[in-house]
């Protein structure tokens, strides 16, 4: 393969010769370009314009932010990666990715992820995607799904149904999701159903501020019909109601006020709509002024048209010019007869003679005679249509006044119809304040009848309970609005109980639901099931390499005789890294493996990478180390290609055929 490299980070520019299948030594001092390098070919294999990524597997850098990957001072970068069937090219900061990848890769293969950097999250993605490569299953069945939702107390088969159904259609994340989603919408209600913060505790445990135990299994049916009765029985007992004797006296005033009579008032009011109708639909053009003013404008009109008339029949009169006559040519006559005086024209071969007009004085007599009556008579013409123009200018004046006139008019027009609005809308106005003002009095008028009728009602309504002997004291009332805001207060609570233990156990069912569609959850348990293909790979590179095997336990931890992976050595913490990333490749069947940072070896360390690598078939690997050119040419036979680094240029050391 064929890297081609310009203006990429610390690259000006760089062409390499990556040996397929084989592997390829970059050494050089640090911040020679060895890594950027990497990072190029990782951007054309993967077909990303983002080749770092965070302990997520996501761009750590905006796209927008591209430009930091372009060398200081040029305008654009640009990766190309080819075998001769395939080629992908990167171009920033355009973030432009086109073609197609010449090799199958990952970015845990290209290094952009090493293993205990991601998330444990991360790392069970990565794992379950490698292992499902090479058809180990580690998703979980439905069956074990329904068992482990009925050991959480989750017996409902229908709520079962529902996340199985989800998990089929969007995967297990999304379904996650979306049940996460859920636990959120159901402690949302418990929170505007009791007012305070949802806790998983405190909705066990919650209860409204007037609970009673006994209440649990109140009949709420039963309940609001002795509510509407207490609601019926105290609206009965106010009919009843005994009245002190002062308020009875007031009774009696008001109803003994006198009515307002509105007949008159209501006529009027009739009459100013009506008023105020016929003015709205009256058009302001039909005012005795606008009409005398547009009469004028037509009187006006009507003049200019007789006179445009008067013009078209003077137009008629103008005579045409008079043709005058043209002098007779010359002509260039040969011999004159000499009988006649006309003009001869003789030929030679054959000899004939012909008559030819001439020009004698008499023509030309007759022809200043022609002349002289055409002049006279072409001058009483212009005279005669001077006249007649003079005639249409002074028309033409009199239309123009005319014109004048007319635009006067109009203006006189618009002025006067834009006064005759203004009143017009006075009036209008006038008319509507007059109707409003008489409409308030008509209701306040009713207002006071309505008042009189109705305390003559409860007057007589009083009258009538105190002769029949129906009377009710206050406290009597008093007690009956007691006992309906009890029976009120208590279908509340219940209502508001029922509802949070609702939704307290929608939430607890989605909490648990949750937690068993998380990564860590259910999945977790079936991968680590898989765990174990993954420790005799990881067993097998470890022998091969002549190392110290490490474990990757449940929690996808990796771990070396029983020691954490945080207190081991940086040597060690690189190796296990390398390990997982060249087992996961080879699960995965990926074609590229980028290592970085192999200094970090010793002798015995590096000779084992190679033996792990060389182990694996059909994988073209590139490592580099920070190393100077006397070690790089030292170690040349280990390698099928070797170059060294030196500020952004790469130089063949050897490669293959040179060996």
């Amino acid at each position: 393969m064929k890297l081609q490299v310009t203006n990429f980070l610390r690259i000006k520019s760089a062409e390499i010769a990556i040996a397929k299948e084989k592997i390829t030594l970059i050494a050089g001092d640090n911040e020679s370009g060895k890594s950027s390098l990497l990072r190029a070919t990782a951007a054309c294999a993967l077909l990303r314009a983002i080749p770092v990524v965070n302990d997520e597997g996501k761009d750590q850098i905006l796209k927008g932010q591209s430009a930091v990957m372009v060398t200081g001072g040029a305008k654009k970068a640009e990766v190309v990666l080819s075998d001769g069937s395939n080629a992908a090219a990167v171009i920033w900061p355009k973030n432009t990715v086109t073609g197609v990848s010449p090799v199958k890769a990952s970015a845990i293969s290209c290094g952009l992820v090493q293993w205990m950097v991601a998330t444990a999250d991360s790392r069970r993605v990565m794992l379950r995607d490698a292992l499902a490569a090479i058809k180990i299953d580690t998703e979980p069945t439905r069956a074990a799904l329904v068992d482990a939702m009925r050991s959480a107390g989750i017996s409902d088969d229908g709520m079962i149904d529902r996340v199985w159904k989800m998990i089929e259609a969007k995967g297990w994340d999304a379904a996650a999701k979306e049940v996460a989603s859920k636990w959120s919408e159901a402690t949302g209600a418990w929170r505007a159903v009791t007012g305070t913060a949802y806790g998983e505790q405190k909705a066990k445990t919650w209860k409204p501020v007037f609970w009673r135990d006994e209440w649990i299994d109140a009949d709420l049916v039963s309940m609001r019909a002795m509510l509407d009765q207490a609601h019926h029985d105290r609206d009965e007992a106010v009919k009843k109601r005994a009245v002190d004797g002062h308020v009875v006296d007031q009774l009696k005033a008001a109803s003994c006020r006198d009515r307002h009579s509105i007949e008159a008032e209501e006529e009027k009011l009739a009459a100013l709509n009506h008023e105020h109708m016929e003015l709205a639909m009256r058009p302001s053009s039909d005012h005795p002024d606008l009409l005398e003013i547009s009469k004028r404008s037509d009187e006006i009109k009507r003049k200019m048209h007789e006179h445009d008339a008067e013009i078209n029949e003077i137009e008629k009169g103008f005579k045409e010019p008079v043709k005058i006559p043209v002098p007779p040519a010359e002509t260039n006559r040969n011999a004159e007869c000499p009988a006649c005086g006309e003009g001869l024209y003789i030929s030679i071969l054959p000899l004939w003679v012909e008559k030819e007009t001439v020009t004698t004085p008499e023509i030309m007599r007759q022809h200043q005679e022609s002349m002289v009556r055409a002049e006279e008579e072409s001058r009483a013409v212009i005279a005669h249509n001077e006249k007649l123009s003079g005639q249409v200018e002074e028309i033409e004046k009199r239309i123009d006044a005319l014109k004048q006139d007319l635009r006067a008019n109009e203006d006189l027009y618009k002025e006067r119809s834009r006064e005759i609005n203004r009143e017009h809308n006075d009036k209008k106005d006038r008319l509507a304040v007059k109707i409003n003002t008489l409409q308030g009095e008509i209701l306040s008028h009713r207002r006071h009848n309505l008042a009189c009728d109705n305390a003559q009602k409860q007057l007589d309504e009083i009258m009538a309970n105190e002769a029949a002997g129906n009377t009710v004291t206050e406290a009597t009332i008093q007690d009956m609005g007691t006992k309906i805001d009890t029976i009120a207060r208590q279908i509340e609570s219940i209502e508001t109980m029922r509802k949070a233990d609702r939704f307290a156990d929608e939430a607890a069912q989605y909490a648990e639901i949750k937690a068993l569609l998380a990564q860590d959850g259910l999945r977790s348990a079936t991968l680590a099931a898989a765990v174990g293909v993954v420790n005799e790979a990881i067993y097998a590179a470890c022998e091969v390499a002549g190392w110290e095997t490490f474990t990757l336990n449940d929690d996808m931890e990796i771990t070396k005789s029983g020691v954490p992976f945080v207190l081991l050595s940086k040597g060690a913490q690189f190796r296990a890294n390398v390990v997982m990333q060249a087992v996961l490749a080879t699960f995965r069947r990926d074609e590229l493996l980028l290592i970085d940072g192999a200094d970090i070896l010793d002798a015995h360390g590096r000779n084992g990478l190679l033996k792990m690598v060389r182990g694996m078939t059909k994988i073209t690997t590139i490592v580099a180390m920070t190393a100077k050119r006397e070690y790089a040419e030292a170690v040349s036979g280990h390698f099928d290609a070797v170059f060294f680094a030196d500020e952004g240029q790469f130089q063949l050391i050897s490669k293959e055929s040179d060996q």
